[in-house]
């Protein structure tokens, strides 16, 4: 898999599972600090913020650009 832009559907986001609702989420890399390391998290349309765990703590920030959602690559 690579990280590459999905923004206004050129590619589809890989769906990572679902809620306790049923309604998908999709892999992200979701940022520790504004400009600092990125971590895998989830993201849903329905939340407009991404979900991830970093040392211990539940990191929860808002407005996860889509062009972070990762896809599969042609060759696997």
């Amino acid at each position: 898999m690579e990280w590459v832009p999905t923004e206004f559907g050129r590619r589809k986001p890989v769906i990572g599972g679902h809620d306790h609702e049923g309604r998908l989420l999709y892999y992200a890399l979701v940022p520790i600090e504004s400009f600092g390391p990125r971590v895998l998290g989830m993201v849903a349309n329905h939340t407009r913020c991404a979900k991830a765990v970093h040392g211990g703590t539940t990191l929860f920030k808002p407005h996860i650009c889509q062009s972070t959602l990762v896809v599969p690559t042609s060759g696997l």
